[in-house]
């Protein structure tokens, strides 16, 4: 850990992080019994809002601001998991409840789970609550795969009250499936009710890190043969944002199945990320659903990635290149966190920033930009990649 990078420092900003969670209104209420929505959507100045209402209509008004209080279960899956790790960490009980209750808001009050036996997309689970969409989304359900057994193996009581392994493993099942269904180019799964059916790393790398998982809880071989296939189908051709998530899986695939071939894939993008990265740690944003720019820090899709690619790399191979890196993307991601007085910002990461003007900004996108502050794919990951830095740990130690 580089010297200015210090404990203290970064403990703080984790702390600072779950308290923007408990007091911004994206978890109404703080205990997170009824769950914690999607993002903070700051209105002025902001002109995707007619689109992004349009597109979630389900929000909460304020004045500069809404909540936009869809309940999405990676979103809540991964504020579990950050709420159960930062218990274990602060020895703070009140972290470790409000990681169960969000667990217990997913499967007792969410509706989202489809459980039924005669559904087609029996065991992933829908988009959101209470949007109407059916639709399993892959890389969703990568995130509820993966983070519902992380969970379980953080907190063995809550695992014991609502059989979270036994959940996450149900999932990684239909997933795997699913998976099978997009290598093999079929539609034996039922196109209808699925959605991201394509190999780019945002959906398919992250079903491959979710293989992982799901091998080194069960040793099932035909995880590792979808993997395999899957590695088949990269391209080299990739944007910055799939390159992250290239590392960030392949570091953890390696990992959990021992297998140099994947490492040499995370190393090749994240080879690529160092390339492009600028003298901050900054990684141009290239991700569709963002504005794109050399200069403008991504926090949804890309930078966000990269920091839990960078660790998880390092930590696989031990190479400096790799640490230097991480040690370059933390100290900006602890610069950039928002210091602004008002409860709904203080302590979040917005989902742009812009190196040039050194201030949030950079355009914005129904679902991306730096007027989108995510639950999940933003503010949990990073905080949970923070208090790996603390532990000196990454994110496939989850499961070892």
């Amino acid at each position: 850990m580089k010297e200015s990078i210090t404990k203290g420092r970064i403990e703080a900003a984790v702390k600072n992080n779950l308290a923007w969670f408990m007091n911004s209104g994206i978890m109404d209420p703080c205990d997170g019994t009824w769950g914690v929505g999607e993002r903070v959507l700051l209105t002025k100045g902001n002109s995707a809002v007619e689109i992004a209402y349009k597109s979630f209509s389900s929000y909460t008004p304020f004045d500069g601001y809404s909540i936009l209080e869809h309940r999405r279960p990676d979103c809540n899956f991964e504020t579990a998991v950050l709420f159960l790790a930062a218990g274990i960490y602060f020895g703070e009980e009140e972290y470790t409840n409000i990681g169960r209750n969000i667990l217990r808001y997913l499967f007792r009050r969410s509706g989202t789970w489809r459980v039924d036996e005669k559904d087609p997309a029996r065991w992933l689970w829908r988009w959101a609550n209470p949007q109407w969409s059916g639709i399993c989304w892959v890389d969703d359900n990568s995130w509820n795969c993966t983070m519902a057994l992380a969970a379980a193996r953080l907190d063995p009581v809550i695992d014991k009250e609502l059989g979270l392994r036994a959940a996450g493993l149900r999932t990684g099942e239909s997933l795997l499936a699913l998976a099978q269904d997009v290598l093999d180019g079929t539609s034996n799964y039922d196109v209808n009710v699925t959605g991201g059916r394509n190999m780019a790393p945002h959906f398919m790398g992250l079903a491959a890190m979710a293989m992982a998982f799901i091998y080194k809880e069960t040793g099932n071989e035909a995880c590792r043969q979808a993997v395999r296939k899957y590695m088949e189908c990269i391209s080299k051709e990739q944007s910055t944002s799939n390159h992250a998530y290239l590392v960030m899986a392949f570091s953890v695939c390696a990992t959990l199945f021992d297998d140099a071939e994947m490492a040499d894939i995370a190393r090749a993008s994240a080879d690529y990320l160092i390339s492009r990265m600028g003298a901050k740690g900054d990684i141009p944003s290239e991700h569709s659903e963002a504005p794109e720019g050399t200069e403008l820090v991504d926090t949804i899709y890309t930078q966000n990635w990269a920091l839990l690619g960078f660790q998880s790399l390092w930590m696989l191979t031990g190479l400096p290149q790799y640490k230097s890196a991480l040690d370059k993307t933390i100290e900006l991601i602890a610069s950039i966190q928002d210091t602004s007085p008002q409860k709904h910002l203080f302590g979040c990461w917005r989902g742009m920033f812009d190196i040039k003007t050194n201030s949030w900004g950079g355009g914005d996108r129904y679902e991306g930009g730096a007027n989108s502050i995510y639950s999940g794919w933003t503010n949990a990951p990073i905080s949970l990649a923070l208090l790996f830095e603390l532990n000196g740990k990454s994110l496939q130690h989850l499961m070892l």
